[in-house]
């Protein structure tokens, strides 16, 4: 119906509502008006409801102004083709990409030795950039800690079961790090400030996953990995070979996956224990499953982020040959 017209039929309608009666008090003018009205609309918009029906009340399904049909509430809405829709697909939401503030940044360190001095003592670490490195990439970081008596050549070298420049050089960033006076016993708090000095110079120096930062080492170097697990957050997961416990377990705020390997001649009750508490701590049942090489098992674990894996092999102390390939693929596991 044409909106001028239905104001008008409502302006008479209110009209003929205010009088007594429209016989006495309606015009003849008035009346010939409106019934010229609705003939013009009827000839103008013919209906096509059958004889007794309700036009225009919305009680037979139509809108009480323009006649459009009135969805039965009773009937849940069609949903609109999305094809024909104008709205923008929804876009999967982009993967967390952790990233430390070195990414980009024009001071990259460079491969090497760094030295610096700490309180009286100097000390030192060796970055070992990957092959290929690239400022805008975040890369792994493995933290690599020698045992007692020993250093940094312990596992900076490139042949070798310990070879690690050469096993995962090209996939993540090395950090060999080097023990006051070759222990790393010595001095729990010193030895945590060192490694605090050294993440964050290479954090803000070169393109790190925080996400994917790891620590491995044998004997000594393989216990503070689990001081390193136990002490910080940001280790993600740490390989120990021939460890024992250096931390109070109280003191632990980090929540580590474990990779720990034993001799079968050096399976004396301290390195068990070392063992089993890092099961314990990721809540891990007994209940074990084969993994590779042969020797390792990974314990059932109620989180699958943070397993615990042991690997066994013949002989005493001693990092086992098959045990840099096993640890990396054991990181690889945490993306």
């Amino acid at each position: 119906m044409n909106y001028r017209n239905l104001i008008l039929i409502s302006l008479i309608s209110a009209l003929a509502a205010q009088c007594k009666s429209d016989d006495e008090f309606v015009s003849p003018g008035i009346k010939k008006a409106a019934a010229d009205i609705k003939d013009a609309n009827e000839k103008e918009n013919p209906s096509t409801e059958k004889p007794g029906s309700e036009i225009g009340n919305g009680k037979n399904g139509k809108d009480p102004v323009d006649g459009k049909v009135i969805p039965d509430p009773s009937t849940p809405p069609v949903s609109p083709d999305p094809t024909e829709t104008d709205l923008p697909p929804v876009e999967k939401p982009m993967e967390m990409v952790t990233r430390s503030e070195g990414c980009g940044a024009s001071n990259q360190l460079a491969d090497g030795a760094i030295e610096f001095q700490q309180d009286k003592f100097k000390r030192k670490y060796i970055i070992r950039k990957p092959v290929g490195y690239a400022a805008d990439k975040a890369w792994p970081l493995v933290l690599a800690l020698h045992p007692n008596g020993s250093n940094t050549g312990f596992w900076d070298g490139t042949t070798g079961d310990r070879a690690i420049r050469k096993m995962f050089g090209d996939k993540a960033i090395i950090v060999v790090a080097q023990a006051r006076a070759g222990d790393w016993r010595g001095d729990l708090p010193t030895e945590l400030a060192y490694f605090e000095t050294i993440m964050t110079n290479v954090k803000s120096k070169l393109c790190v996953d925080t996400k994917r930062i790891f620590s491995m080492g044998f004997s000594g170097g393989g216990s503070f990995s689990g001081v390193l697990g136990c002490m910080r957050k940001d280790i993600r997961a740490f390989a120990s070979g021939g460890g024992v416990q250096y931390f109070d377990e109280k003191l632990c705020v980090g929540k580590p996956a474990a990779w720990i390997t034993i001799g079968d001649e050096e399976a004396v009750p301290d390195r068990i224990a070392y063992r089993e508490y890092w099961r314990k701590f990721n809540d891990c049942s007994e209940q074990k499953t084969k993994s590779e090489p042969a020797t390792c098992s990974i314990y059932s674990c109620k989180n699958p982020d943070r397993l615990t894996e042991f690997c066994s092999h013949p002989g005493g102390h001693a990092w086992p040959s098959f045990g840099s390939e096993a640890a990396w693929t054991f990181f690889t596991r945490f993306q």
